[in-house]
This record gives C-alpha cells, sequence and structure tokens, in this order.
C-alpha cells in the first residue's frame, strides 16, 4: 500500500508538467443566491459537459463577509472518492475528488451553505491550480469555471437604520467614554509582540495548558523544539497526565509509542518541520481522519524532492488543510528545525479543524 501511495504521489508532482487536454463546454459552476441578512444562503456547485475526469482539486473562494457554515457532497463526480478540506473557516476552501476510473457525471457537485450579517452582493469564485483536474492518463483537463453571487439584502428595520418599533432614526450609539482606570491588558509573554504572527497561536497553546513559556514571561519563539516536547504535548492534549517519571517526558514518549505517533527514537533532539507534520498526521489517524482510498494531491514547494518519503502523505494532507505553509520564499524546508513559534501555530490549526 505504501509502495501504491507513493506512486501515485510522484504521478501528481509530473502531472502539472503534461500538456492540458482541452475539454470544450467543460464547466463547474457556482449558482446565484438572495437572502436576507442573518440568513443561510445555499449554492449550488454544478458540473456541466464533464469530459470524464479521474481527479479534481477545487477551490472555493468568497468574500471575507461571508461564513461557510456547511459543504454537502451532490451527485455528481460520484463515483470518485470525495474527500471535504477540513476547517470551514478555511478560505479558500478545497474539495477533493479522485478515483482510478474516469468519472462522466454532471450534476450538482456541492451545495454550500453561507450567512452573511450585512446586505450587498457577495461573491463565491471557484478555482483549480494547473493539474488539479486530471484524467486517467493525469493529463491536465481544461475546465471552465462561473463565480456565483449572493444578493443579502436588510434584514429587520433596525438592520436598515429604522426603529424596531417602525418610524423614526435608530437611537445614536454614544462615543465610548474614557475609562479613568487603565485596563489595558498585560501582554502574556514579554517577547511575543500583539503584531506577531504566531502571537494568537502562542497564546493559544498556552490557554490550552499545551506549551508555556521558558520563565520570566518569556516564550523564545525562535528557540527550537524537541521530539520530547511534541510526544508530551500530543499526550497532554489526548487527556494523558505526563507528570511523574524517570525523565520529564517519559509517559508523554510513551504513549506516544504504544499509539504508533512515534518510535521514541532521539526524543531530545530537534524536531524537523516533516516530523512535526507526520506526528499530528499519525494523531489525526488514531481518530479515523487523514487520506483514505486512492488520493492524489500536488505540492508546489520548489523543495518537495527533499521530502522523505515516510512525511509526503502527511505534508501532503497538512498542507491540503493548511496546517503546514511554505517558508514564504517557495520553499517547505521539510528538514528544517521547526520553531516554537512555528509548532504552536500549527497546532492551532490542526487543533482547530472540524
Amino acid at each position: 500500500m505504501k509502495k501504491l501511495i507513493s506512486l501515485f504521489c510522484v504521478i501528481a508532482m509530473l502531472a502539472a508538467f503534461l500538456i492540458p487536454v482541452s475539454a470544450a463546454g467543460f464547466t463547474i459552476a457556482a449558482g446565484d443566491a438572495s437572502v436576507k441578512a442573518g440568513e443561510d444562503a445555499t449554492v449550488e456547485v454544478t458540473v456541466s459537459g464533464n469530459p470524464g475526469v479521474a481527479g479534481v482539486l477545487l477551490s472555493i473562494s468568497y468574500d471575507s463577509a461571508l461564513t461557510l457554515k456547511k459543504v454537502e457532497q451532490g451527485s455528481a463526480f460520484s463515483t470518485m472518492t470525495y474527500t471535504p478540506g477540513g476547517s470551514l473557516a478555511l478560505n479558500p476552501y478545497k474539495v477533493l475528488w479522485d478515483g482510478q476510473d474516469e468519472d462522466t457525471t454532471n450534476g450538482t457537485a456541492l451545495k454550500l451553505t453561507f450567512t452573511a450579517s450585512k446586505a450587498g452582493d457577495y461573491t463565491v469564485q471557484l478555482s483549480a491550480a494547473s493539474g488539479s483536474i486530471y484524467n486517467s492518463s493525469f493529463a491536465d483537463v481544461a475546465a471552465e469555471f462561473v463565480a456565483g453571487t449572493i444578493h443579502v439584502t436588510g434584514g429587520s428595520a433596525t438592520q436598515e437604520g429604522g426603529s424596531a418599533s417602525g418610524g423614526g432614526q435608530a437611537a445614536p450609539i454614544p462615543e465610548k467614554q474614557d475609562d479613568p482606570q487603565d485596563t489595558t491588558p498585560k501582554p502574556l509573554y514579554q517577547d511575543v509582540a500583539e503584531t506577531a504572527w504566531y502571537a494568537e497561536a502562542a497564546a493559544y497553546v498556552t490557554e490550552k495548558g499545551l506549551m508555556s513559556g521558558i520563565g520570566e514571561g518569556i516564550f523564545a519563539p525562535d528557540a527550537t523544539m524537541t521530539r520530547a516536547m511534541l510526544m508530551t504535548v500530543l499526550a497532554r492534549n489526548a487527556g494523558e497526565n505526563t507528570s511523574g517519571g524517570a525523565t520529564w517526558y517519559e509517559k508523554g514518549m510513551n504513549w506516544a509509542m504504544a499509539n504508533g505517533i512515534s518510535d521514541g527514537t532521539n526524543p531530545e533532539g530537534n524536531i524537523t518541520r516533516e516530523q512535526l507534520v507526520t506526528m499530528l498526521y499519525r494523531y489525526l489517524q488514531k481518530q479515523g481522519g487523514g487520506f483514505t482510498g486512492t488520493w492524489m494531491f500536488q505540492l508546489d514547494y520548489t523543495d518537495s524532492a527533499a521530502i522523505s518519503q515516510w512525511a509526503y502523505e502527511p505534508v501532503c494532507w497538512m498542507t491540503m488543510n493548511k496546517v503546514i505553509g511554505g517558508m514564504g520564499d517557495g520553499t517547505l524546508a521539510p528538514q528544517g528545525s521547526a520553531t516554537r513559534a512555528q509548532v504552536a501555530a500549527m497546532l492551532m490549526r490542526f487543533l482547530e479543524l472540524k
């Protein structure tokens, strides 16, 4: 099975270089909807002119004023395996259909449920990266994408600007008064600025009791993290008591080994980015998550070849679900040591997946 998965990963990397196949009339379209503010709007994503595809990785982008509440599978692409894209908070949200044989079904592929709190016209945009729609020969299949519009009208009279009881203007909102007592919250850590990209993650893992500072209000975001530290963090999240033992990490390591999260080797060595996502993925698999059946996902990192074979599936899934991202220069740096800031950010994204 591992050899089969590895083969599909290699093919996925090569698919992007194949010449696109013309598919005149093949259209994936988002519908329109009209609702009042605060109500649910259902947008159907339909497929027509399907020439036969064996895989589709569809990206759904939407206006920030919209909230995605539900994604339901339709009848189109019915012979392929459907994999939803994780947390509904992701924007763009991605879904994957994948199979061994070509699927030619048309109709409704997805039903998307959105809400919007204020009136306006909001766009739901569909797209797919090169190589993300392919046939059984792994040739790139071209498709036309049509965006949808959600027209949101005002809700109650209060939302429109009048009073709830009828005529007249809504009472003006008083200006905020100065508080004589300074209630400005103190920073959680001296070395974590409020504007730092990892500030929310540092607060999250601290609140959850998964990570803490290294003393005297210091988080040390650029410091490296060991394999033993992550084993202990995941054990704590699973509800295990990690206190006691011959070493501070003994109970966390024993739990990780017993549950197939880690083999326990080199616990005091720095954890690499690919080791980090692999442990998270194995933790997910213990709960029934991860890829199932035959799957394919294209990695666009310039150093994808540096990803170890055993880490390729975890990296694919974690990239698809935006748990891990690149370094800002097109690389993933899979062999690089994971910093405490990176670990905190990935833990937060991972644990917030729905």
